[in-house]
């Protein structure tokens, strides 16, 4: 995909762009740490009382 028009770096639009793509980075980071333990948590019962183990 060319853009003939495509804005310099320091115009909003591409801050923005920039910021979301590191929330996107921060977000895979994230993910990548805590996906098993939120699966475990997503698996119990919903009433706790009813884990055996």
């Amino acid at each position: 995909m060319t853009d003939r028009s495509k804005p310099g770096p320091s115009e909003p639009i591409w801050i923005i762009w920039n910021l979301l793509e590191q929330l996107e980075e921060i977000h895979r980071l994230i993910w990548a740490l805590y996906e098993e333990p939120l699966m475990e948590l997503m698996n119990l019962p919903e009433d706790p009382t009813q884990f055996t183990e």
